[in-house]
C-alpha cells in the first residue's frame, strides 16, 4: 500500500537542493482534506456574509422610515392675508429646507420660510385663534 507521505517525498526529491527541505514538505491526507474544506467552504463564507450585510441594510431601512411625506424647496415671498389661511404644517425635520407649509381657503399648499417675520405673526394668529375654542377644517 502506498504512503502519500512517501509519494510526495519521492515527487520533491528531484526539485529539492538538500535533504533537509525534503523532510520540512510533509504532504498528508489530512492536510489535503483540510485544503479541500478550505476550498469548498470559502465560497459559502461570501455568500453568507454578503447575505447577512444584505439583511442588516435592508432592517436599517426599514427601521428609518418612509421618509418625510413633503419638503419645500420653493418658498411664497408674498405675505398672505390671515383670512386666506386655513390651517399651517411644520415640514419634517429630514428635509433639506425648514418650512411651513399652509393650506389656503382656495384649497392651495403654500411653502413659506419660518424665518420671515409675517410667517411669525400668522402662526401665533393661527394658534390663537384655535385656542380660543374655534375649530379647524383639518
Amino acid at each position: 500500500m502506498w504512503n502519500p507521505t512517501e509519494l510526495r517525498y519521492t515527487q520533491l526529491r528531484g526539485q529539492a537542493d538538500t535533504e533537509a527541505q525534503l523532510r520540512f514538505a510533509p504532504y498528508s491526507s489530512t492536510a489535503k482534506a483540510t485544503h479541500a474544506l478550505f476550498r469548498m467552504a470559502a465560497p459559502r463564507l461570501a455568500l453568507s456574509v454578503f447575505v447577512l450585510m444584505l439583511a442588516a441594510i435592508t432592517l436599517s431601512e426599514g427601521l428609518r422610515g418612509a421618509g418625510p411625506k413633503k419638503c419645500c424647496f420653493r418658498f411664497n415671498d408674498n405675505p398672505i392675508p390671515k383670512e386666506r389661511v386655513v390651517s399651517y404644517v411644520k415640514t419634517s425635520q429630514r428635509c433639506s429646507n425648514p418650512a411651513i407649509l399652509l393650506s389656503t381657503v382656495a384649497g392651495r399648499q403654500l411653502c413659506v420660510k419660518p424665518s420671515a417675520a409675517w410667517v411669525k405673526d400668522l402662526i401665533s394668529y393661527m394658534d390663537n385663534k384655535y385656542l380660543k375654542g374655534e375649530t379647524s377644517n383639518l
